[in-house]
């Protein structure tokens, strides 16, 4: 197989996969932006993603009893968050151990982003997209590293479109404290 074939394989869902994107930053950034039950609901459904994605990966069907107990655990420990209830996310970590160790221990990590993510938009949206800065920034990083430092082969590397969003969404990322700090108080 030749390079421009390839090339041409690894682009063919470049316009479904921005369209998809376009379509997530738009309902992120509206639900981020309301607040609320809107923010809420997003953040009940990342957890829940997030569960089921973690079940898969071990093994456990979501369409098992025991799957579903999985999904509805992190969709109540961070329903019991988004009430006001915060000391509940702790006991759904610790009894999440009734489904094993790995699963016990990647549901401690759902409930804690989720807790976190619910937890930092109570009163405004500043700090849930300073914390998208940052991980969009270090996940450029990231790839930048790798594409100019580990590759072995890293001066073929050219710099191609797909590789310029992440460095714009770096840059944006670096720009952030200088247009946040001066929104928080001293």
């Amino acid at each position: 197989m030749s390079t421009n074939a390839q090339d041409t394989s690894a682009w063919r869902d470049l316009r479904p996969r921005l369209m998809s994107a376009a379509v997530l930053v738009a309902v992120a950034g509206t639900c981020i932006g309301l607040g609320g039950l809107a923010y809420d609901a997003l953040i009940l459904g990342m957890m829940g993603g997030m569960a089921v994605e973690a079940a898969a990966l071990f093994g456990l069907s979501v369409k098992s009893w025991r799957g579903v107990v999985y999904l509805l655990w992190a969709v109540c420990a961070g329903l019991s968050a988004a009430t006001g209830h915060w000391a509940y996310f702790s006991v759904f970590c610790i009894s999440s151990w009734i489904f094993g160790a790995p699963l016990c221990a990647i549901m401690c990590v759902i409930i804690l982003a989720g807790t976190a993510l619910l937890w930092l938009r109570q009163g405004s949206f500043w700090p849930v997209l300073f914390v998208i800065a940052v991980v969009v920034a270090s996940d450029s990083s990231a790839t930048w590293q790798v594409v100019f430092l580990v590759a072995p082969n890293w001066h073929r590397v050219s710099l191609r479109v797909k590789h310029v969003p992440a460095l714009l969404a770096a840059w944006w990322a670096l720009l952030q404290p200088a247009v946040l700090l001066p929104h928080f108080p001293a």
